[in-house]
């Protein structure tokens, strides 16, 4: 149920900013991987560590304008019940600190 709501959320959600960042897919270069980037890519750059860093500066612009759209209130006021209950229990966990957890919370193999 929860991958089936949360797949039908999460499509609506990103569906039209992921089709606006891949139809201008040629304008972002975000490799940051060295032995995948080639000079050609780094727009007049030679130096692969400057491609790297202008790619991941590239990179995190685009993961925030994601990250913005998930988190924007409208959009989490819009989430199905039964994910914002999942989330609000993995941010309470999340809150904890180290010194806080109890046996019951760790978890043994």
């Amino acid at each position: 149920y929860v991958k089936k709501v949360g797949s039908l959320y999460l499509s609506a959600v990103l569906s039209e900013l992921l089709q606006r960042l891949l139809k201008n897919e040629l304008s972002h270069k975000i490799e940051i991987d060295p032995s995948k980037i080639t000079i050609s890519e780094g727009n007049g750059e030679t130096d692969i560590d400057t491609i790297i860093k202008n790619n991941g500066a590239e990179l995190m612009r685009i993961s925030q304008i994601i990250f913005d759209q998930i988190t924007s209130p409208s959009i989490v006021d819009a989430m199905p019940r039964p994910l914002r209950t999942i989330c609000y229990l993995i941010s309470s966990i999340c809150d904890k600190s180290p010194d806080k957890f109890s046996e019951d919370d760790k978890y043994n193999d």
